[in-house]
């Protein structure tokens, strides 16, 4: 038996930055509103035991690289190496990794992968794990293996899906369900656009500098933080003001870009200078910045005017993405 598990990338839009321990620490609490989109991670599962019996390969890993291994201190994915010592696998298993997004595009895809692989393998060995106890495991994962330095809102977002305002408290987070205003979210997705800068990166480097100038980023960060509570607001009207909407998307991003002179470079700048020209009613860089993708919101007119120039280049892109309301599936064929 084969099994298959998908679980949702995500598109930050107020908070980001403010949702580590030493602000959370600090401050009492850090707010975040993100929500989950159609560009999945994939992760495919068959027990390995035909092959650990006649050639004794224990583990077939395929993701951007493949490799094999007879036990599981060989592995070189940490990832995965992770969570299967974490959940003490210890049956032979192919694995399989793949996704929509490449990583280090701002999507959360990482965090995404960590939380499908602890999904999936809690189902296969009937292992039951609540979503807090997955979000804290996924964190404790990435920050052992891959980014000492990251935050909480990709896990959360992973595990729990949808449209949400997250309250990351000292000991605890609070989850707000926000997907009865899917409308009004509906409604910015159409006019919005999803920008590839043509450049991905690696965001321990940026979210280390960050963290190394919290000092003097301390009010940048409250003031990040205070302006969700205006989206939110927003977001809760019967009808959205999309220009309104985009202007405060553009403050938050403004006060973000202070945090760290590593978040923007003169790529990404000769689009953000694009999206300005072509009076775009707010723009932000997702992520850690650096690369990825800017999502900007737009009217129909200046919709078509920036594809049209966007397409031009042959190192950007513009994707189109819609609401995913839910998070992790898994199937089996």
């Amino acid at each position: 038996m084969i099994s298959f598990c998908k679980t949702p990338c995500r598109i930050s839009l107020f908070g980001g930055g403010t949702d580590y321990e030493k602000f959370i620490n600090l401050h009492g609490e850090s707010n975040v509103i993100n929500f989950t989109i159609n560009k999945y991670v994939y992760t495919i599962a068959k027990e390995n035991i035909d092959n650990f019996n006649i050639y004794n390969e224990k583990y077939r890993l395929n993701y951007y690289n493949s490799e094999i291994s007879k036990n599981i201190n060989q592995i070189k994915n940490k990832i995965i190496k992770s969570v299967l010592i974490n959940l003490k696998i210890s049956e032979p298993y192919y694995i399989s990794l793949f996704s929509d997004v490449a990583s280090g595009t701002g999507l959360g895809s990482s965090s995404a992968f960590i939380v499908n692989l602890l999904r999936l393998f809690c189902k296969l060995k009937k292992i039951n794990m609540s979503d807090s106890k997955i979000f804290n495991l996924a964190i404790k994962i990435e920050r052992e293996t891959i980014n000492p330095h990251v935050g909480l809102q990709d896990h959360a977002s992973a595990v729990f899906g949808g449209f949400n305002h997250f309250v990351f408290k000292k000991k605890n987070i609070q989850v707000n369900n926000l997907n009865n205003y899917k409308k009004n979210l509906n409604y910015i997705l159409k006019n919005s656009l999803l920008i590839w800068t043509g450049l991905s990166r690696d965001s321990k480097k940026i979210l280390k500098n960050q963290k190394k100038n919290y000092k003097k980023n301390y009010l940048y960060l409250k003031n990040i933080n205070n302006i969700v509570f205006t989206g939110i607001d927003e977001i809760r009207k019967k009808n959205i003001n999309l220009q309104y909407f985009g202007k405060i998307v553009t403050e938050s991003f403004y006060l973000k870009n202070n945090l760290s002179n590593l978040i923007t470079n003169s790529k990404m700048n000769d689009i953000l200078q694009l999206v300005k020209n072509n009076k775009s009613y707010g723009y932000k860089i997702l992520g850690a910045g650096g690369g990825g993708f800017v999502f900007c919101i737009v009217n129909k007119v200046q919709k078509k005017n920036i594809i049209e120039k966007i397409r031009k280049s042959n190192r950007n892109a513009v994707v189109d993405v819609q609401f995913e309301a839910g998070s992790t599936k898994i199937g089996e064929f």
